[in-house]
């Protein structure tokens, strides 16, 4: 394996030789005392899938993409395992993100490979260095080849490849290793089945509804272009529906650009052109005006009508009766207006004393700001420190082993990093990846 980039990096893969014994790959790193002065906070893998370092040399820049970050987490966590997803020739580059904080260090990860678009890096940035953007960003690569008998993959003939497709039938995606595949495979031939049932009967439910749909709309406009036809209205002929008037059950429903609107043909337009004309000069009327939905606003307009009338008979027969309820209005309406007369001479000083109490209030707001302002910082700096010096006893060059020996990163790490690796020691030697 061979290695460029920063020499205050040194990533170490497998066992530290050229044979790769599995294709979920171990990866441990470490930091010169420099490097962990600057803080590293970020550590971030990236697989050039089909490229060696004497590629990249002769063609001076790689270009990867968002899929080719296999991994991001933190300095502290000290090792990681990263599954591979093809064989050959591979070439990882490792960034090293520093920073005062988390915070500033996530800025670089976001400008170097968290772009919209494709991310580049120059064979000239590894060879003078490795180092980017003062001191807060590290990169040092490697490449190593990968045999094809370290992946498992999918039968492509007989018996095998019809379970492949049943087992993957409702995911988008194909597995990401035998594991995956035999959760999948468990569901598969569990609960999968009565899924499958119920889905063929919904989609036959969902045509059935969709046909009947199609049926009533069609009849929607047939019975509405024969009542137009007693207004002496010319509806659009059999002959024209199709073409640009496809879409005429659409628009029984939804609004669309001027243009392309559907509707029927009326009366010759001779000294006017209004947006509803034609090249023909024929003016339309849209197809949603049926007298079927005049039938249905004019019922509306008639319910609101006779209920505003119930309740306005019934409100004026009882003033008629009883003229003291007018009395008791006319009394509260002028109630109000002294009301409001007299709240308003005393609003000024009510907006002083509010703008001082605002004030008071920002300005106690500001310091117990500036007083946990300065608690952040000195907890940051505690916890800095705490972090540098456990950089420097558990990742550093001096100490870092020839080989990654996860039972030591165990020993050394916290509770969550102690689960994740040891879940992926554990997996990486009963599931192979998929190529």
């Amino acid at each position: 394996m061979k290695a460029i980039g920063s020499s205050n990096i040194k990533m170490v893969l497998n066992g530290g030789n050229d044979v790769l014994d599995s294709a979920t790959i171990p990866v441990r790193w470490g930091f010169s005392e420099g490097l962990v002065e600057e803080n590293p906070q970020y550590v971030a893998i990236v697989d050039i899938k089909g490229k060696t370092l004497s590629d990249f040399k002769s063609e001076d820049h790689f270009k990867f993409f968002s899929g080719d970050l296999l991994f991001i987490g933190k300095a502290k966590e000290l090792a990681a395992y990263i599954p591979l997803k093809s064989p050959g020739k591979h070439t990882f580059l490792m960034y090293v993100f520093c920073g005062e904080t988390m915070r500033d260090a996530s800025d670089y990860v976001d400008i170097h490979l968290k772009n919209y678009g494709p991310s580049h890096i120059l064979y000239k940035d590894l060879d003078q260095g490795g180092v980017l953007r003062n001191k807060r960003v590290y990169i040092i690569a490697t490449d190593f080849e990968v045999p094809d008998e370290l992946f498992a993959h999918k039968p492509k003939k007989g018996f095998g490849e019809f379970v492949w497709n049943w087992v993957n039938k409702y995911f988008k995606k194909e597995p990401i290793d035998q594991c995956q595949y035999r959760k999948r495979k468990i569901f598969a031939f569990t609960i999968q089945p009565f899924v499958f049932i119920f889905h063929m009967i919904g989609m036959g439910l969902a045509k059935f509804v969709g046909v009947v749909f199609v049926i009533a709309a069609y009849l929607y406009w047939f019975l509405g272009s024969l009542f137009l036809l007693f207004f002496g209205f010319r509806p659009i002929g059999i002959k024209d529906f199709g073409g640009e008037n496809s879409n005429e059950i659409h628009n029984l429903f939804y609004f669309r650009r001027r243009r392309g609107f559907s509707r029927w043909r009326l009366w010759k337009s001779k000294d006017e052109y209004w947006w509803w004309d034609d090249y023909n000069d024929n003016k339309k009327i849209p197809l949603y005006f049926t007298p079927f939905l005049y039938v249905v606003a004019g019922l509306i307009t008639w319910t609101i009508y006779s209920i505003i009338s119930s309740v306005g008979e019934g409100i004026i027969s009882k003033t008629e009766n009883n003229y003291s309820v007018l009395v008791g209005i006319a009394v509260l309406l002028l109630a109000i207006y002294s009301i409001k007369k007299l709240g308003l001479r005393n609003r000024h000083e009510r907006e002083e004393k509010r703008k001082k109490k605002d004030e008071e209030k920002m300005k106690k707001r500001k310091e117990i700001e500036r007083e946990l302002e300065e608690y952040r910082i000195v907890k940051q700096k505690e916890k800095g420190d705490k972090e540098k010096e456990f950089l420097k006893a558990n990742a550093s060059l001096k100490n870092l082993p020839s080989k990654v020996v996860i039972e030591d990163v165990i020993k050394k790490v916290d509770v969550s990093t102690k689960f994740k690796l040891g879940f992926m020691a554990a997996k990486s030697k009963i599931c192979k990846p998929f190529a």
